[in-house]
């Protein structure tokens, strides 16, 4: 039986919506190990493996693809200072919460703001991070701060002890506007004045996320900068890097993007009221959190890259709507984990 089309109120709710699971949770332990923690990257590798072969032959079928796995590992940050745990998820906020805590030119010489910079947990490169060009004199940030770290035994050999006596947090996103920010942001990947970027649309991407793979292998542009896990690391599910081995919650605390000023206040707070007796004190949050990577609905992105895409709709719900009506029963198959568990179905 064909399903039946949703009326556009309840659209307009859905795609608007924030997550209903939010706040300050019951931790029941750490998130599961095999989605973040380098000695598993084989393991995700042949997971990623498993699906891609799954993908493909779902596809040759003409049905959509399996949902979108957890790929590549969780960004896991941490804060010793303060005893805080970040996860990270791209397309949520993250640059700008990032710039935030620690790692803007403006707040270089604060010390309570320079001592909120966060490290990520696990090794992937012995370099700090360094932001494009582009994003330096919007968020220039501090090497000695916000710089990948190897595993460091003498802070972390109890990793689960870590994790129980941390403040853990994340910030989630809506995923059917997460996933509209995710196409934009694929989209200016592309060369503009390329046959990919002149077929690429939202319509495509809502059917196969992953596919755009395949397509940056075919841009001149694309496939010299980016790889799958560039990719895969702007559309991945955030649900499973929330959830300890056992299904609980691995975090104290979710804020949401859509209410990101008064849940960034509500974490700063309950960091302020831990805070050790050696770290400065936390600073509120004066005004708004800054849009550091934004873009605007006519598709100017502050000099963040010329965006191809197709559609620049000032309304998310339009994205889910008429000759796109079929992409929000798409965008919640792939994305079925956070729709639900998060309470946005």
């Amino acid at each position: 039986m064909a399903s039946v089309p949703l009326q556009h109120d309840t659209v307009q709710r859905r795609v608007a919506a924030s997550a209903g699971i939010h706040g300050f949770l019951h931790k029941e332990g750490m998130t599961d190990l095999h989605n973040w923690h380098p000695r598993h990257g084989p393991y995700r590798a042949e997971r990623l493996k498993r699906w891609m072969a799954e993908r493909k032959e779902m596809l040759e079928q003409g049905k959509l693809a399996p949902p979108l796995p957890q790929h590549p590992a969780c960004q896991v940050f941490v804060n010793h200072l303060y005893r805080v745990v970040y996860l990270r998820f791209a397309k949520a906020a993250s640059t700008s919460l990032l710039c935030h805590f620690g790692g803007c030119s403006a707040n270089a010489t604060d010390p309570s703001q320079k001592g909120l910079g966060f490290k990520l947990l696990q090794a992937r490169r012995r370099r700090a991070i360094r932001l494009p060009a582009r994003l330096m004199p919007h968020c220039a940030m501090v090497q000695e701060d916000i710089k990948l770290e190897p595993l460091d035994p003498e802070h972390v050999a109890d990793l689960a002890g870590m994790w129980r006596s941390y403040f853990v947090a994340a910030f989630v996103r809506n995923p059917f506007q997460r996933a509209v920010s995710a196409y934009h942001m694929l989209a200016r990947n592309l060369d503009p004045a390329g046959p990919a970027a002149q077929a690429y649309d939202w319509n495509t991407f809502c059917a196969d996320p992953a596919g755009f793979l395949d397509l940056c292998k075919q841009d001149a542009k694309c496939n010299s900068t980016k790889d799958a896990q560039h990719i895969f690391g702007h559309i991945h599910p955030m649900h499973d890097c929330l959830i300890t081995e056992g299904g609980g919650w691995a975090v104290d605390f979710i804020g949401r993007v859509e209410h990101i000023d008064a849940d960034l206040q509500a974490m700063l707070e309950e960091i302020e009221r831990r805070r050790p007796a050696e770290a400065p004190p936390v600073k509120p949050l004066q005004g708004s959190l800054g849009n550091v990577n934004g873009r605007s609905c006519e598709g100017a992105t502050g000099g963040f890259g010329v965006d191809t895409a197709k559609e620049q709709y000032c309304d998310p719900a339009e994205y889910y709507q008429g000759g796109h009506a079929q992409c929000y029963r798409q965008i919640q198959h792939h994305y079925y984990s956070d729709v639900h568990a998060l309470r946005l179905a």
